[in-house]
């Protein structure tokens, strides 16, 4: 039998806060999740200020009797307006989510889905565990995204120099600047960037998601972020116009052993397939080395069919950790699935 308690302001005592800690370091050591948390202290501070200021977090603790055994949440972005999107997360300590609790998931966050009048969910499942939740509903599945990890000791440091070595004499009219955290200067180039990258992905299906970010958006989360633990280190390439033209980021924090995230690497379209993604790379990894010597590893996640960036990093030591997909459920498929018809 499963329960849950909706996390609030007050709805985990402390006590609650380290279990469910020690539930996410569980899942990190049996699955390979993510944790970016070193203490629960961190990641009730962490979680409780997503609360306060995105207004579309939910987020709930599953209970199997007592013993907290899974975590369900719905990220509703952009609420309230015409391009709110609702995106589901789950993971429990399952090698087989039971389909009792996939129901009793997908029952949590229907209320939710109705408050935000959501019509459709996303979800990016990052393992078979998940992807088979949602086959079970079903899901309508549309890019495979694969999930890899660069160790430390793995990183191809001899072809990182080359590339930083070479690049910038084939392409003297650019300037390389790196800044610790997304500076608020460059916060609107950055928002609009984003979504062109997105947009621009190879896929083996168009996702239908209303792409948007705004430079809103980036400021209140660079914002959220001072005076804490994490960060978001930037490398651009800007040419002669002052013009961004290229640009990766990575996702840092304090935890130890400390591990990084790969987010967006992208090119503007007159400069793709010139290698300037390597560049980026080579400078921001170099730079990773150098300054956090606590790291140990970086994740980052990729569709499948993006050929480029898979090759580039391939060259500088990732390697395949698990599969999952991109899937998309209408709200009448849900209750269906919830009510077992």
């Amino acid at each position: 039998m499963f329960s849950a308690i909706p996390i609030k302001e007050e709805s985990l005592t402390d006590d609650q806060w380290c279990d469910l800690y020690n539930l996410y370091r569980l899942l990190k050591e049996r699955y390979k999740s993510n944790l970016t948390a070193s203490n629960y202290t961190e990641l009730k501070d962490h979680t409780l200020a997503l609360l306060k200021r995105e207004p579309g977090f939910n987020r709930s603790v599953i209970l199997q009797g007592d013993r907290m055994v899974a975590w369900v949440q719905l990220v509703v972005r952009h609420a309230g307006t015409e391009s709110q999107t609702a995106f589901f997360g789950f993971d429990g300590d399952f090698d087989r989510v039971p389909d009792e609790l996939n129901r009793f998931a997908i029952r949590c966050v229907l209320p939710w889905m109705d408050k935000f009048h959501c019509p459709r969910l996303f979800f990016f499942s990052y393992n078979e565990r998940t992807s088979a939740m949602a086959r079970a509903w079903p899901a309508e599945e549309y890019n495979r995204l694969d999930t890899y990890v660069l160790r430390r000791e793995a990183v191809n440091t001899d072809v990182l120099k080359e590339w930083l070595d070479t690049m910038p004499g084939q392409f003297p009219d650019l300037q390389l600047k790196y800044f610790p955290e997304i500076p608020d200067e460059h916060a609107e180039d950055f928002a609009r960037l984003f979504i062109d990258f997105l947009k621009s992905m190879p896929h083996q299906r168009p996702l239908p998601l209303p792409y948007r970010a705004e430079p809103e958006d980036i400021r209140r989360q660079i914002a959220a972020r001072k005076g804490t633990d994490r960060r978001v280190a930037l490398c651009v390439l800007i040419d002669k116009g002052a013009q961004i033209v290229g640009l990766t980021c990575v996702l840092v924090t304090s935890a130890e052993p400390s591990e990084l995230y790969q987010a967006m690497t992208g090119v503007v379209e007159g400069y793709r397939g010139k290698g300037l993604a390597k560049w980026l790379k080579a400078a921001m990894y170099l730079r990773m080395l150098e300054e956090i010597p606590s790291w140990h590893r970086i994740v980052t996640e990729m569709r499948s069919v993006n050929e480029p960036i898979l090759h580039i990093n391939s060259r500088i030591g990732y390697e395949f950790q698990s599969g999952g997909h991109e899937f998309v459920a209408e709200r009448d498929v849900l209750e269906t699935f919830v009510d077992g018809r």
